[in-house]
C-alpha cells in the first residue's frame, strides 16, 4: 500500500492543510469582527469583574482576618 504512493501524491497533504487553516481562520475572523463592541467590551472587562455570584470577596475576607 505505501509502495504505490510517491512522493508527488503526499505534496497534498501541506497544501490542503494550509487551506483549512486559511479557511478557519477567516471564519474566525469574520465572526469576529461582526460582534457588536458592547458585547466585546463586555468580554474584555470579564477577567476584572468582582461581581460574579456565589464567589466571596477576597478583600472582605483579609480585612476580617486582622
Amino acid at each position: 500500500m505505501f509502495a504505490s504512493l510517491e512522493v508527488n501524491s503526499l505534496a497534498i497533504y501541506p497544501e490542503l492543510g494550509l487551506l483549512i487553516f486559511f479557511g478557519v481562520f477567516v471564519a474566525v475572523s469574520i465572526r469576529a469582527l461582526r460582534k457588536p463592541r458592547s458585547e466585546i467590551s463586555t468580554c474584555a472587562r470579564l477577567p476584572l469583574d468582582e461581581t460574579t455570584p456565589g464567589v466571596d470577596d477576597t478583600k472582605q475576607e483579609r480585612s476580617s482576618d486582622r
